[in-house]
């Protein structure tokens, strides 16, 4: 209820116009309890048509301003929580879009898919219908004072009846708060269930899993009903009991009235009267057990939604720099995810100029990936730092960051809308000639000339749709949509056909003339023999360097020995800043040239 009071303090003008209508619609209610009284009591009495018509018409003209009245309430009423709930949905969305990557995928996406639906728990339990019906709830006390005149016993047997109901109330809204708990641990759940079979839709036929994960769906969902009977079972208890006090007050009422009438201290009208102004008086009780079942589940949706909304938010505001020329620098960096036993890397050191290229490689769960997150400001260091331009990442703006630099991730990720929408994600003041190159580079052309809506090809489900080499060479066009000077790019040439990685070979070698930092995270072989810097994070828990030299040294002697000597030589200042331990050199050619050797090995 705390929620619901707060929603109408929001709204005080609308708060009270509410107030007034539902102290006008009771009023109205009083009308025909008084008919049946004034009917009984005079017309049975003289038998005067003329009364009759007259009660007749008047108690008709008050029940069309009755009706007239509730519509008036539920338009009002209609107006005070739809605000509240799409600046609800609204700061829920704003949660899931910007809080901290690291801190967010802590909670599995089964759970964050249910606190988001527990949007709509929240809109129905305060909706304009459940409103108006807890506002008539203290005007049961006009329907037990007017029985108070008629008589105070009756009155007192209509009071205790109305204590009654309001303590089962109470009893049942505790009861269906536990069981709504129980009943959001089983469906997220379940839920999870749902999103791992379509996850790994391929995983659950290619491998006969259809049993194992049917046995446990099986399982949950009996939970859930048990669950369900349960809450079934004490709605069901609630509405009987409340059912039985109506009857109960019915025939107390009744036993007690009909006495009064034989000692002529009450009319038949009185009594018949009496009865059904305690019937009102109950009336709003009655529809109080299904109302605090909806509110309950809000309740508990409204609770994870705070806890959500606590979530630690990406910064909005730092520095911003006039001009970026591509510098970035690692100091001192380490990373570990929350509760890991030990570092995925620590203590990497690395500066790269403008127009340098690093390449990273190393296995699976190395933390390749995650060395390019926290590049782009995805993720947070647990130690150290990552410099641009001698800035600290923590503390330029990020959004501006994010202008600066063309991000390529591993596994692409779109968003409903078209490809062209998604295409100008990063810069949607991209002209058409700008566009054509940037389709032209990414080496979509020919798949949107044979598609039938070309760039207004829809993309629905992260496009699941496309091949793997389709969806790449997208999110390769909405990386270079940036036009950044710092390059980030996971596993570029992954699912790539030679001419695919032949493209990119061509791009990595275009954008590292333009005097632009590269930065690739890859196996290929082409790719690393390429890099001024290469780092293998392979090595635990200190990544193993390997720097190019400064000047290329050109080798006479066939002798390997020689050779490494002149590299050492040549290196002698770029391994006094890595540790002396953990360098080693090497001569590369640039991407170009390694793809061509390529190529002339595939052709022999």
């Amino acid at each position: 209820m705390q929620e619901l009071f707060r929603r109408l303090r929001v709204r005080p003008g609308l708060t009270f116009q509410i107030l007034i209508c539902s102290l006008l619609i009771n009023l109205f209610a009083l009308a025909g309890p008084i008919f049946v009284i004034l009917v009984l009591s005079r017309y049975v009495s003289s038998g005067l048509d003329g009364t009759l018509v007259t009660l007749t018409l008047g108690v008709l003209i008050v029940i069309f301003l009755e009706v007239i009245f509730r519509k008036m309430r539920i338009r009002i009423a209609a107006v005070v929580s739809p605000e509240q709930d799409v600046h609800t949905a609204e700061s829920a969305f704003y949660v899931l879009t910007h809080a901290r990557m690291q801190n967010l995928e802590q909670l599995p996406l089964s759970l964050r898919q249910e606190i988001i639906r527990g949007l709509d728990s929240i809109q129905n339990a305060y909706g304009p219908n459940n409103l108006t019906a807890c506002m008539d709830v203290p005007f049961a006390l006009l329907f037990i004072g007017a029985i108070w005149l008629l008589s105070p016993i009756l009155a007192t047997i209509a009071g205790v009846c109305t204590l009654l109901s309001i303590s089962l109330t109470l009893m049942g809204t505790r009861r269906g708060q536990a069981f709504v708990n129980l009943l959001l641990t089983a469906t997220s759940a379940r839920s999870a269930l749902v999103t791992s079979a379509l996850n790994s839709a391929d995983a659950v036929r290619a491998y006969n899993g259809r049993d194992f994960i049917q046995k446990d769906w099986t399982g949950q969902t009996r939970k859930v009903q048990a669950i369900h009977r349960k809450m079934l079972g004490s709605s069901a208890l609630v509405e009987s009991l409340s059912k039985g006090i109506i009857g109960l007050m019915t025939v107390g009422i009744y036993a007690t009235g009909a006495k009064l009438v034989v000692t002529g201290s009450l009319t038949v009208g009185a009594l018949i009267g009496a009865n059904i102004l305690a019937s009102r008086a109950l009336g709003p009780f009655m529809r109080l057990p299904r109302i605090a079942e909806q509110l309950a589940k809000a309740r508990q949706a409204i609770v994870r939604l705070n806890e959500f909304s606590r979530l630690p938010m990406e910064s909005r505001d730092g520095t911003v720099l006039k001009t970026y020329t591509g510098r970035l620098e690692f100091k001192d960096l380490a990373f570990a995810h929350p509760g890991g036993s030990s570092p995925l890397f620590e203590s990497l050191d690395l500066r790269l100029e403008p127009g340098q290229a690093l390449a990273v490689y190393g296995p699976n769960g190395s933390g390749k990936t995650t060395l390019a997150r926290l590049v782009v400001g995805l993720l947070t260091p647990s130690r150290g730092q990552i410099f641009a331009d001698g800035i600290d990442l923590r503390q330029v703006r990020l959004k501006w960051w994010r202008k600066q630099i063309i991000y390529l991730p591993q596994e692409p990720t779109f968003l409903i809308g078209t490809i062209r929408d998604n295409i100008l994600l990063a810069d949607p003041e991209i002209d058409e000639k700008r566009l054509n190159k940037i389709i032209g580079l990414s080496g979509l052309r020919e798949f949107l000339d044979k598609s039938p809506k070309g760039l207004l090809t829809p993309i629905r489900d992260n496009a699941g749709d496309l091949s793997l080499g389709i969806r790449r060479r997208l999110a390769l066009a909405m990386a270079l949509a940036s036009d950044g000077r710092a390059v980030i790019m996971d596993e570029p040439t992954e699912a790539l056909d030679f001419d695919g990685k032949a493209r990119i070979y061509a791009l990595l070698n275009a954008l590292r003339k333009q005097g632009r930092t590269i930065v690739v995270f890859s196996h290929d072989r082409n790719i690393l023999k390429g890099a001024d810097y290469i780092i293998d994070l392979g090595v635990k828990p200190i990544p193993k360097i390997a720097v190019r030299p400064v000047q290329p040294c050109i080798v006479t002697s066939p002798d390997p020995e020689t050779h490494q000597k002149i590299v050492a030589e040549k290196t002698k200042k770029q391994k006094q800043e890595s540790r002396s331990d953990n360098v080693t050199t090497l001569k590369t050619p640039d991407f170009k040239e390694s793809h061509k050797e390529s190529a002339a090995q595939r052709e022999s």
